[in-house]
């Protein structure tokens, strides 16, 4: 298998995406992805995760635009959704779980998520994503209709992490018998002020491949 973060993968993946060349980037997983050389977690966690963040990076010291930020952003979404039918074919078990994952109001930064919905199919669990923008009524709807028995909710900001308060005590007020997590880059540096139960650490998906 190949070693995290191989930096020829790494290289010509970047490639691709940095161009907007999803039909690229598509042939070149899914080469690696057919010869064992990489997993969708490895793919996921040490690749594409790692662009987005990088990208972000360079946005916020002025050295991408916003429309290239997004025709990256845009090209990794592609490659995840030619995933689907390959992150089907693998999730050969299920476990009765229900997660629901959402981007609360304003939150527009959901490819993270988006990633973490196909990482809990992997693991047997059935994930409803509903993506960016969501409001909290919405989210408290679909937590209900689907009987979730996990709800895991994103922030890419300090900003919107501190909006997640209330809504997680909102959620806990509504639904004391569903677990609730938390992610997304506002808690890679730190999570003052939340338990480390209430904080979902992807990287934990990485033992549970190895089972």
């Amino acid at each position: 298998m190949m070693a995290v973060a191989d930096s020829a993968f790494q290289a010509k993946l970047t490639q691709h995406i940095q161009a907007a060349d999803a039909p690229g980037a598509i042939g070149l997983v899914d080469k690696a992805l057919k010869s064992n050389a990489v997993t969708i977690t490895s793919l996921y966690l040490d690749y594409l995760s790692p662009i987005l963040l990088g990208t972000g990076d360079s946005w916020q010291a002025g050295q991408t635009a916003i429309w290239q930020e997004h025709l990256i952003s845009s090209t990794v979404r592609t490659v995840i959704e030619a995933l689907t039918l390959t992150v089907a074919s693998l999730a050969s078990f299920a476990n009765g779980q229900v997660v629901l994952l959402a981007c609360p109001t304003e939150e527009q930064h959901d490819l993270g998520l988006r990633m973490l919905a196909d990482l809990f199919r992997l693991n047997g669990w059935t994930a409803y994503f509903l993506g960016a923008n969501t409001p909290a009524d919405e989210i408290f709807s679909a937590a209900s209709v689907l009987d979730a028995n996990l709800v895991v909710l994103s922030a890419a900001t300090h900003y919107h992490r501190l909006r997640l308060r209330d809504l997680t005590t909102e959620l806990r007020r509504k639904f004391p018998t569903v677990k609730l997590q938390v992610t997304g880059p506002a808690f890679s540096a730190g999570h003052d002020g939340w338990t480390d139960e209430e904080i979902l650490d992807p990287n934990v998906f990485r033992l549970q491949e190895g089972r």
